[in-house]
């Protein structure tokens, strides 16, 4: 019911075997969640629980305040862990090697796979992101709180060869915002105003 009630569709079997296939496939698979009080708050624990038996990353994001996220309440990391003890037993945290990792990841005892926790908002990880996005109208997006970034299309439809466009690339990559203000609800007043459908992600 909830997954439909999310989704509009009534395919969750059909996704999980998905996501069966695809473990036996050798993909390392990565579930997100974004945990809301109001949608999805009782599943935390049996959505994790989908790493107790397949080798899978289950990850709960901190809720956003962009689009329709605004009109709903986020469950703080903290608070998903907490339950997760609760419900699993002990865990340990995994150190990352990777650079501009955005996830701290645990493990469960008798989990097969990793329970990851994404924390813009109680954690701010701003200094270490790397991330960008490619929306589909061509626009390089730089932080998912700002509409600042550039159009690539006009770039790629122009003259400019592409030692010239990865200049502009680079140049606007290193404007890259370094801190989102979601916790004081923006003070710039170019605050991203779409729907996280439509940028992407």
């Amino acid at each position: 019911g909830i997954f439909k009630n999310i989704t509009g569709c009534d395919a969750l079997t059909d996704v999980l075997e998905a996501v069966d296939e695809a473990v036996l496939s050798g993909i390392r698979v990565k579930i997100n969640c974004v945990p809301c009080r109001e949608l999805n708050e009782e599943c935390v624990e049996s959505l994790a629980g989908l790493a107790r038996e397949r080798t899978i990353d289950v990850r709960f994001i901190e809720l956003m305040p962009i689009g329709c996220g605004k009109n709903y309440s986020a469950i703080p990391s903290e608070e998903i862990l907490e339950r997760l003890k609760k419900a699993y037993g002990s865990y340990k945290e995994v150190l990352s090697d990777k650079n501009g990792e955005t996830a701290q990841y645990y493990t469960f005892d008798g989990f097969r796979g990793r329970i990851g926790l994404i924390s813009p908002l109680s954690h701010q990880f701003c200094g270490a992101c790397n991330r960008v996005r490619l929306t589909t109208e061509g626009r390089l997006k730089l932080c998912l709180h700002y509409d600042d970034g550039i159009e690539l299309k006009p770039l790629l439809r122009s003259e400019k060869s592409d030692g010239e466009i990865k200049e502009c690339i680079m140049a606007a990559v290193e404007n890259k915002p370094k801190a989102h203000t979601f916790s004081d609800g923006g003070v710039n007043g170019n605050e991203e105003q779409r729907k996280m459908v439509q940028i992407g992600g």
